[in-house]
């Protein structure tokens, strides 16, 4: 699929990667960084902390939503350490991202100063990867994105100070 989609032959693919393998583990490499080239996009977009979760939390629902089905397992299935790389490349973007976005949300006042980053980070990780377990690998299942954006307040509510919640709120509004 990807010779035809390049509109050249597999023999011109295979000059420039010795197998299907190692094919496979680039596309991985250039999804991570597709994802993290957006997610700074939208961080330098976004007025604060919440407007940066929110924006990011709609990126992904949006490319979760356009995943084929089963897709996760598929790569599991026929290229198990492609796809054990790209879930630890994921889990540490996500971590790195909560982290930054937990402390800008503190340095602007919008997040409660006590919470623990690292600890909210793998509270928030958990939560999201036990939603899309609970899918059984189907991105496509009726309410997951709903779910997922119930999950995002959810997680606001909980560190969010009373200024967060008011800006939230406004957001949710609009």
């Amino acid at each position: 699929h990807i010779a035809q989609e390049l509109g050249v032959s597999k023999q011109t693919v295979y000059r420039h990667v010795p197998n299907k393998k190692e094919l496979v583990t680039a596309c991985c490499a250039l999804s991570v960084q597709e994802t993290k080239e957006k997610l700074g996009e939208l961080v330098a977009e976004s007025d604060n902390a919440i407007d940066e979760l929110l924006r990011i939390d709609r990126m992904m629902r949006e490319k979760l939503e356009a995943q084929r089905k089963n897709m996760e397992g598929q790569l599991n299935a026929q290229f198990p350490e492609a796809h054990q790389k790209l879930s630890e490349e994921r889990t540490e973007m996500v971590l790195a991202f909560q982290r930054s976005n937990l402390q800008r949300g503190i340095d602007e006042g919008l997040y409660r100063p006590e919470i623990d980053r690292d600890v909210v980070a793998k509270v928030y990780l958990s939560k999201i990867q036990g939603i899309l377990d609970q899918s059984g690998g189907r991105p496509l299942i009726p309410g997951l994105s709903k779910l997922l954006g119930e999950a995002m307040v959810y997680h606001l509510h909980g560190i969010a100070t009373n200024k967060g919640i008011e800006y939230l709120k406004k957001r949710m509004n609009e």
